[in-house]
Protein backbone atom coordinates (compact mmCIF):
# COMPACT_ATOMS: atom_id res chain seq x y z
CA UNK A 1 0.00 0.00 0.00
CA UNK A 2 2.98 2.35 0.30
CA UNK A 3 3.96 2.00 -3.36
CA UNK A 4 2.23 4.34 -5.80
CA UNK A 5 2.78 4.95 -9.52
CA UNK A 6 1.50 7.95 -11.46
CA UNK A 7 1.80 8.44 -15.19
CA UNK A 8 1.92 11.86 -16.81
CA UNK A 9 -0.24 12.78 -19.77
CA UNK A 10 0.93 15.47 -22.22
CA UNK A 11 3.29 16.88 -19.59
CA UNK A 12 6.14 19.20 -20.64
CA UNK A 13 8.56 17.00 -18.68
CA UNK A 14 10.77 14.25 -20.13
CA UNK A 15 9.73 11.98 -17.25
CA UNK A 16 6.54 10.08 -17.99
CA UNK A 17 5.99 8.06 -14.82
CA UNK A 18 6.68 8.76 -11.18
CA UNK A 19 7.01 6.31 -8.28
CA UNK A 20 6.54 6.69 -4.54
CA UNK A 21 7.56 4.06 -2.00
CA UNK A 22 6.33 5.96 1.06
CA UNK A 23 2.61 6.36 0.44
CA UNK A 24 2.91 9.35 -1.94
CA UNK A 25 4.86 11.56 0.47
CA UNK A 26 7.86 11.75 -1.86
CA UNK A 27 8.17 10.95 -5.57
CA UNK A 28 10.99 10.03 -7.92
CA UNK A 29 11.25 9.64 -11.68
CA UNK A 30 10.67 6.04 -12.69
CA UNK A 31 10.75 6.00 -16.47
CA UNK A 32 14.03 4.10 -16.87
CA UNK A 33 13.70 2.12 -20.09
CA UNK A 34 10.83 4.24 -21.46
CA UNK A 35 10.98 6.66 -24.36
CA UNK A 36 11.01 10.23 -22.93
CA UNK A 37 8.07 12.61 -23.40
CA UNK A 38 5.34 10.03 -23.94
CA UNK A 39 1.97 10.09 -22.19
CA UNK A 40 1.37 7.24 -19.76
CA UNK A 41 -2.42 6.98 -19.87
CA UNK A 42 -2.74 3.69 -18.02
CA UNK A 43 -1.04 1.63 -15.33
CA UNK A 44 -2.15 -1.82 -14.12
CA UNK A 45 -0.65 -3.92 -11.33
CA UNK A 46 -0.87 -7.71 -11.29
CA UNK A 47 -3.17 -8.53 -8.32
CA UNK A 48 -1.15 -11.69 -7.63
CA UNK A 49 2.33 -10.16 -8.03
CA UNK A 50 2.65 -6.43 -7.22
CA UNK A 51 6.09 -6.36 -8.84
CA UNK A 52 4.54 -7.05 -12.28
CA UNK A 53 3.14 -3.84 -13.72
CA UNK A 54 2.11 -2.76 -17.22
CA UNK A 55 2.02 0.87 -18.37
CA UNK A 56 0.44 2.04 -21.63
CA UNK A 57 1.10 5.14 -23.72
CA UNK A 58 -1.87 7.25 -24.79
CA UNK A 59 -0.03 9.12 -27.54
CA UNK A 60 1.70 6.49 -29.68
CA UNK A 61 0.61 3.08 -28.36
CA UNK A 62 3.74 1.95 -26.57
CA UNK A 63 3.34 -0.72 -23.88
CA UNK A 64 5.87 -1.21 -21.09
CA UNK A 65 6.37 -3.86 -18.43
CA UNK A 66 8.08 -3.66 -15.07
CA UNK A 67 9.03 -6.74 -13.10
CA UNK A 68 10.48 -4.81 -10.16
CA UNK A 69 7.51 -2.79 -8.90
CA UNK A 70 7.92 0.08 -11.34
CA UNK A 71 11.59 0.85 -10.77
CA UNK A 72 12.60 -0.05 -14.36
CA UNK A 73 10.67 -0.70 -17.57
CA UNK A 74 10.98 -2.72 -20.79
CA UNK A 75 9.02 -1.97 -23.95
CA UNK A 76 6.70 -4.74 -25.16
CA UNK A 77 7.30 -4.26 -28.89
CA UNK A 78 4.92 -7.10 -29.71
CA UNK A 79 1.99 -4.97 -28.48
CA UNK A 80 2.73 -1.87 -30.54
CA UNK A 81 3.12 -4.07 -33.63
CA UNK A 82 -0.56 -5.08 -33.24
CA UNK A 83 -1.82 -1.50 -33.46
CA UNK A 84 -2.52 0.68 -36.46
CA UNK A 85 -0.44 3.84 -36.79
CA UNK A 86 -2.96 6.09 -35.00
CA UNK A 87 -4.04 3.65 -32.27
CA UNK A 88 -3.02 4.19 -28.65
CA UNK A 89 -3.66 2.74 -25.20
CA UNK A 90 -6.62 4.20 -23.34
CA UNK A 91 -6.77 2.11 -20.18
CA UNK A 92 -5.29 -1.03 -18.63
CA UNK A 93 -7.11 -3.44 -16.37
CA UNK A 94 -5.73 -6.46 -14.49
CA UNK A 95 -7.95 -9.18 -13.06
CA UNK A 96 -7.52 -12.67 -11.65
CA UNK A 97 -9.12 -15.32 -13.85
CA UNK A 98 -9.06 -18.99 -12.80
CA UNK A 99 -6.04 -18.43 -10.56
CA UNK A 100 -4.06 -16.51 -13.20
CA UNK A 101 -3.80 -12.81 -13.97
CA UNK A 102 -5.11 -11.43 -17.24
CA UNK A 103 -4.33 -7.91 -18.43
CA UNK A 104 -6.80 -6.05 -20.63
CA UNK A 105 -5.80 -3.03 -22.72
CA UNK A 106 -8.47 -0.78 -24.16
CA UNK A 107 -7.31 1.12 -27.21
CA UNK A 108 -8.22 3.92 -29.53
CA UNK A 109 -9.35 2.38 -32.86
CA UNK A 110 -8.44 -1.28 -32.19
CA UNK A 111 -10.90 -2.40 -29.48
CA UNK A 112 -9.63 -4.43 -26.54
CA UNK A 113 -6.60 -6.71 -26.18
CA UNK A 114 -6.11 -9.44 -23.57
CA UNK A 115 -2.86 -10.91 -22.29
CA UNK A 116 -2.94 -14.03 -20.11
CA UNK A 117 0.80 -13.94 -19.40
CA UNK A 118 1.98 -10.50 -18.33
CA UNK A 119 2.16 -9.00 -21.81
CA UNK A 120 4.12 -11.65 -23.70
CA UNK A 121 1.15 -12.56 -25.93
CA UNK A 122 -1.92 -10.47 -26.76
CA UNK A 123 -5.29 -11.52 -28.19
CA UNK A 124 -7.43 -8.89 -29.90
CA UNK A 125 -11.04 -8.87 -28.70
CA UNK A 126 -12.86 -6.75 -31.27
CA UNK A 127 -15.54 -8.97 -32.83
CA UNK A 128 -18.77 -6.97 -32.80
CA UNK A 129 -17.13 -3.57 -32.37
CA UNK A 130 -17.61 -1.32 -35.38
CA UNK A 131 -16.53 2.26 -36.15
CA UNK A 132 -16.61 4.45 -33.01
CA UNK A 133 -17.19 1.41 -30.79
CA UNK A 134 -13.57 0.42 -31.51
CA UNK A 135 -12.52 3.51 -29.52
CA UNK A 136 -12.66 1.94 -26.07
CA UNK A 137 -12.14 4.20 -23.07
CA UNK A 138 -12.61 1.76 -20.18
CA UNK A 139 -13.12 -1.95 -19.59
CA UNK A 140 -14.15 -3.88 -16.49
CA UNK A 141 -15.36 -7.38 -15.61
CA UNK A 142 -18.66 -7.57 -13.75
CA UNK A 143 -20.09 -11.00 -12.93
CA UNK A 144 -19.70 -13.03 -16.17
CA UNK A 145 -19.23 -10.19 -18.65
CA UNK A 146 -16.55 -7.76 -19.73
CA UNK A 147 -18.02 -4.28 -20.20
CA UNK A 148 -16.46 -1.63 -22.41
CA UNK A 149 -17.25 2.06 -22.42
CA UNK A 150 -16.75 3.19 -26.01
CA UNK A 151 -17.29 6.31 -28.08
CA UNK A 152 -20.46 4.60 -29.39
CA UNK A 153 -21.88 3.64 -25.99
CA UNK A 154 -21.68 0.66 -23.65
CA UNK A 155 -20.80 -2.82 -24.96
CA UNK A 156 -20.69 -6.19 -23.25
CA UNK A 157 -18.86 -9.42 -24.02
CA UNK A 158 -20.07 -12.50 -22.16
CA UNK A 159 -17.52 -14.97 -20.85
CA UNK A 160 -19.36 -17.69 -22.81
CA UNK A 161 -19.37 -15.73 -26.12
CA UNK A 162 -16.35 -13.65 -27.29
CA UNK A 163 -18.51 -11.27 -29.37
CA UNK A 164 -19.27 -7.74 -28.21
CA UNK A 165 -22.91 -6.66 -28.07
CA UNK A 166 -24.37 -3.20 -27.58
CA UNK A 167 -26.04 -2.63 -24.21
CA UNK A 168 -29.07 -0.38 -24.69
CA UNK A 169 -29.85 2.22 -22.03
Amino acid sequence: PDKVLAGTLNAPDVVNIYRSTDGAVTWSASGGGMIPNISISAVAVDPKDPNLILAGDGGYGYMYRSRDGGATWTELTNFKALLSESATVGELYAVEESGMTAFYASTRYEGVFRSPNGGDVWQQLDTGLQCEARRVREGVWFKDALYAGTHAGLYRMLKSNPTWEFVPA
